[in-house]
């Protein structure tokens, strides 16, 4: 593993600045699919956390650009999404009060309505996160790209790992889920006659009609590098 007071070689540079790029392409494209609304709530289901841009191909795009090796890029961008790829496919989350008024609502079906407030994505969770952890990444980064312990550039990866780690780890506590990006309708399966009111039960979300909205609010991916 790299010492945090070790200069950063300057491979591992160009290999972070492209990571910094793909990840941050991610982010922007974010949506939230097949989200479930009870109440004024609404479940992310793992697989929900998901992007219009595919990780491996983003990371491999810059590091070509950045003119790293093209064995080294193809084995690093494949691992590197692999590993975004398991946190996010896994990830879970319950965003509530998202929909404050279907909590109570006086008709058969509550309409189309935007969502509110905002959700720190620090309070999802996913099996996958370890995945992103320093050691196990600098592991699968030198399995994936055939090289040895003893490679000159398995210090390169060592730094790039906790790199990855340390970013992600920073990233994640400060991103938050913008509800305003949402909207959603849904059956309120008791209603009037029976009660005066009724929440919505398995109702749908979607994004907001018009313009695409960023979903991920915060800082952009990524530490200083250096």
């Amino acid at each position: 593993m790299a010492r945090r007071n070790q200069p950063m070689e300057p491979l591992a540079k160009e290999i972070c600045e492209a990571v910094r790029q793909a990840a941050n392409e991610w982010i922007r494209n974010v949506e939230l699919r097949d989200g479930v609304i009870n109440g004024p709530d609404m479940d992310v289901p793992p697989g929900g956390f998901a992007s219009r841009v595919n990780f491996a191909t983003a990371l491999q795009t810059k590091l070509q650009g950045r003119r790293v090796d093209l064995n080294v890029s193809r084995g690093l961008s494949q691992e590197v999404a692999s590993a975004w790829d398991a946190w996010a496919s896994n990830f879970r989350m319950t965003l509530r009060g998202i929909y404050p008024s279907f909590a109570a609502v006086a008709s058969p079906r509550a309409p189309r309505t935007q969502g509110q407030g905002t959700f720190p994505l620090s309070q999802g969770m996913s099996s996958g996160e370890m995945r992103l952890g320093a050691k196990e990444l600098e592991r699968r980064l030198l399995t994936g790209t055939r090289l040895n312990r003893s490679s000159e550039q398995a210090q390169v990866f060592a730094q790039v790992a906790e790199w990855i780690d340390s970013s992600f780890a920073a990233w994640k506590l400060q991103a938050q889920i913008d509800g305003t990006s949402q909207s959603g309708e849904g059956d309120t399966p008791v209603f009037p006659p029976f009660v005066p009111v009724g929440p919505v039960l398995a109702g749908d979300n979607l994004p907001v009609p018009g313009p695409i909205a960023a979903v991920v609010k915060g800082p952009q991916f990524g530490l200083p590098i250096g």
